[in-house]
């Protein structure tokens, strides 16, 4: 079956090289086109893309001339509230069968009465077998009280809305309505200062990008398996309850540079399952010791651990063996960091010894060989009983795909100078092919 994909390189062209007659006919032809050929024939998935570029009032016209003459049947089928491109569009698709729908268009505030109604465009899904919908500028209206007149759309799986208002209500107006939504994405969605997000029974994959004017989320939701944040102007503040389930977490605050001991501190404690957890922009305050609790039940149960670091000019890594001790079954620690460490403080080399009993690979990247991260590589070799690997990546963050061949060179137990703990440890040198890592003679017996 085909893909349709009308997206701005072959929908439109700029204004700066066609005119608005010009594209007008373009317009036409390609809503024709479509009309002639795809109309009757079966498609998997559908998506329209209108840059912001073209106002897409001038379109509705355009389009429903093309079904008036083109199919003049289908044309008089058409309801009164149905009068509207957009819903045309989505309507279009649906009959030839698309189990993915991607609607999206211009994001210009001087349209934004070109909304259109959810509900309605729900009434036309009942008989469909859509899988995944996307719409952007919609608005959500209250779900009946007489479930007898609230549409119930059974086959939808996943829904992602942009540049939607989302409140609790149009919340439970979606969940009312999509009985089996396992996966939502709000981006850059208009929230209400405080937000409780209670996920329907089927609800396993929560994603918030760049959300406006939220100040506090709660999240509850029993089957829920993944949440990600990401937010580039809010600090927000997350709380967890009757999650049992979740499993991993992805958070990306940029603007808010929160201090590693905070992020945790700042959960509510109900996610007993967690697994794997990223955050992204984080820093070390090296002023202060991270006041992890070993008993954090968020910690207790990871396995896995990303930290990105925003800003690491000031901190010393042994400022990590507290965070990683509140997670005893840990068995990952990846560490990125943009930047050479500069100004580290001092800090005594620990005298207390931590078995990390489960972990089995640490890795940081961008490796600079400072007096920040030399401790702390030491520290884990000779402290981590079960380390298979420990990693040091001196390629940059940006060249992760640069053509430049990488090369790793693995230093076995024997020949690791500290006493390493690990019957199993290796010493991993990742680097450019190009590049002498003349550091590594500091750990090589």
């Amino acid at each position: 079956m085909s893909c349709l994909n009308f997206d701005a390189d072959t929908f439109f062209l700029s204004g700066s090289k066609r005119g608005y007659s010009s594209r007008e006919e373009h317009v036409k032809s390609v809503y024709k086109l479509l009309l002639q050929h795809y109309w009757d024939s079966k498609i998997e998935s559908f998506r329209l893309w209108v840059p912001d570029y073209y106002p897409w009032l001038y379109i509705d016209d355009m389009i429903m001339d093309e079904v008036r003459k083109e199919r003049p049947k289908d044309y008089d089928q058409i309801g009164d509230d149905d009068h509207n491109a957009s819903y045309i569009w989505i309507r279009s698709a649906i009959q030839m069968g698309a189990e993915e729908l991607n609607f999206i268009y211009a994001d210009n505030v001087r349209y934004i009465e070109k909304t259109f109604s959810f509900e309605i465009i729900l009434s036309g899904l009942l008989t469909s077998k859509l899988k995944h919908l996307r719409l952007q500028k919609c608005s959500i209206a209250k779900a009946s009280n007489d479930i007898h007149d609230q549409p119930i759309l059974h086959s939808l799986a996943t829904l992602e809305l942009d540049d939607v208002p989302v409140d609790e209500t149009a919340l439970g107006s979606i969940f009312f309505t999509c009985v089996n939504l396992w996966k939502l994405v709000l981006r850059k969605c208009k929230f209400p200062p405080n937000l409780t997000i209670v996920g329907p029974i089927n609800l396993k994959c929560l994603q918030i990008f760049s959300p406006v004017k939220l100040n506090k989320l709660q999240v509850s939701a029993a089957k829920l398996t993944y949440f990600e944040y990401q937010s580039t102007s809010l600090i927000t503040k997350l709380s967890f309850s009757n999650v049992p389930k979740l499993e991993e977490m992805l958070l990306n605050i940029q603007p808010a540079n929160q201090k590693v001991d905070d992020m945790f501190t700042d959960f509510a404690t109900d996610a007993p399952q967690l697994k794997r957890l990223m955050s992204l922009h984080t820093t070390l305050d090296f002023k202060l010791e991270p006041r992890i609790p070993v008993t954090s039940t968020i910690l207790c149960q990871l396995e896995q651990l990303e930290l990105i670091l925003g800003d690491w000019k000031y901190c010393n890594l042994l400022k990590m063996i507290p965070i990683l001790v509140a997670c005893p079954l840990l068995q990952k620690f990846q560490l990125i960091a943009s930047g050479r460490p500069t100004n580290v403080p001092d800090m005594q080399y620990p005298s207390n010894k931590h078995p990390f009993p489960n972990l089995k690979e640490v890795q940081i990247r961008t490796f600079y060989a400072s007096s920040s991260e030399i401790p702390f590589v030491f520290y884990m070799l000779e402290n981590a009983v079960a380390l298979d690997r420990m990693i040091l990546d001196t390629t940059p963050k940006s060249c992760r795909d640069c053509k430049i061949k990488n090369l790793a060179h693995e230093l076995p137990n024997h020949q690791i100078r500290a006493k390493v703990a690990s019957p199993t440890a290796k010493l991993v040198f990742q680097h450019h092919s190009n590049e002498r890592i003349y550091f590594a003679k500091i750990f090589i017996r």
